[in-house]
């Protein structure tokens, strides 16, 4: 429900707009009237939050309990009153408990209070709109987002399964056996990666690649080890789906020339953001291209957990995924 989707910081702004407007009008109202400016300044704050807490008591609750079970067709008109009750009650709650302040002669508290409930209520029909308006932008860009990302996922999958069938086709000539149980394998592994979620446990991440590392073992005749070294506290931590998998995959397509070759994942924290390091025993890349999956784990890391990717070749090649706090509209937690 975008239009009842109002934050707290939006409710700060509404208060401090409401005390500083009221403080500016009740002064010059003061000044008019020859009356202590601290006095007219100090009623208009106290003004001023009273209905900004009463907008946000009685908003907080209609929201939540009313709004919700009433027809949309109601939400103006009940906000609106509601907006109008709020001014009506802190303007009236201002000139009844004044606090010491001085107060202007022979002041009307149910007609003061009823003509402030008028304006207040032309000031919350000013928030919904932009409220909504802003809501409903940031509602698009997170359509846009998805639309995007899972562009890019349906762009990966035939990717990974079109290196798995070649290798599996290979694989039928030279032994039906392993071929066998490599289907079974891959079986498996498509099964626990058809999760829609974009983002999975690096626990549930490290599982599929480990799968996924049998899979290749089985027609490489185990020449292929996988070695980790990743901290249980780091098993929560949200990864983009197919992310380490891929880099395993594409150490083993650009690594692998047939003698025995070990993979190997590390992860460790700096400051907010986890490392998760894979590294091989190949050739050292000089200069690798990104291609389609190289290039599509980038996006995804940069839509989904505002992280990236770092290519070295110091002493082994390597790549590190950088994974900083996931997008708010893809965290499962």
């Amino acid at each position: 429900m975008l239009e009842l989707n109002i934050r707290f910081k939006d409710w700060l702004g509404v208060l401090g707009l409401g005390i500083f407007f009221s403080g500016l009008l009740a002064g010059f109202l003061y000044l008019l009237l020859e009356l202590p400016l601290v006095h007219g300044l100090g009623f208009g704050a106290l003004l001023g939050g009273w209905i900004g807490l009463a907008s946000w008591g009685l908003f907080s609750v209609t929201n939540r309990l009313i709004m919700p079970k009433i027809s949309p067709t109601w939400w103006v008109p009940t906000s609106a009153f509601i907006a109008f009750l709020a001014g009506f009650l802190g303007t009236f709650l201002a000139l009844r408990f004044p606090f010491g302040l001085v107060l202007p002669a022979n002041v009307p508290h149910l007609e003061s209070a009823f003509i402030l409930g008028i304006l207040t209520y032309l000031l919350g029909a000013l928030l919904y709109h932009l409220v909504r308006l802003r809501n409903i932008n940031t509602h698009l860009d997170t359509l846009l987002l998805q639309s995007r990302l899972k562009s890019l996922e349906t762009q990966l999958n035939p990717h990974f399964l079109f290196n798995a069938l070649n290798s599996l086709a290979e694989l039928y000539h030279v032994n039906p056996e392993k071929a066998e149980a490599m289907v079974l394998k891959l079986s498996t592994f498509l099964r626990n990666t058809m999760q829609e979620s974009a983002l999975l446990s690096l626990s549930q991440e490290l599982e599929n690649t480990r799968a996924y590392v049998e899979i290749e073992a089985v027609r490489f005749e185990g020449k292929i080890t996988l070695a980790e070294d990743i901290a249980q506290a780091f098993g929560a931590h949200l990864v983009p789906k197919f992310s380490i998998q891929l880099l395993v995959e594409n150490a083993i397509k650009h690594g692998f020339k047939g003698t025995p070759f070990e993979i190997r994942i590390t992860a460790s924290r700096h400051q907010k953001a986890l490392h998760v390091k894979v590294e091989n025993t190949g050739p050292i890349p000089q200069n690798p291209s990104y291609g389609i999956g190289l290039s599509n784990l980038s996006e995804r890391l940069e839509f989904l957990c505002h992280g990236h990717l770092i290519h070295s070749s110091s002493q082994m090649a390597s790549f590190t995924l950088i994974l900083g706090e996931p997008h708010a509209h893809f965290n499962r937690r």
